[in-house]
């Protein structure tokens, strides 16, 4: 898979983090990974039994 970071200079103690909230990291994909990942958003799998679990137990805490 290649990959290519553009990186910004190197950020001092005292930036904000509303400065580091507008950096950008751009990752190129091959074809066959742009596919695949396409692909996972137009057609997502259904949640598994673990995850539809964990979200209800987020749910109900989140409530109180």
């Amino acid at each position: 898979m290649k990959r290519q970071w553009r990186d910004s200079p190197p950020m001092g103690k005292k930036q904000s983090n509303t400065t580091r909230k507008h950096q950008q990291e751009v990752v190129v994909l091959s074809e066959r990974d742009r596919a695949v990942f396409v692909d996972a958003l137009v057609n997502p799998r259904a949640p598994s039994k673990r995850l539809a679990k964990a979200f209800m137990a987020f749910w109900k805490n989140k409530k109180r």
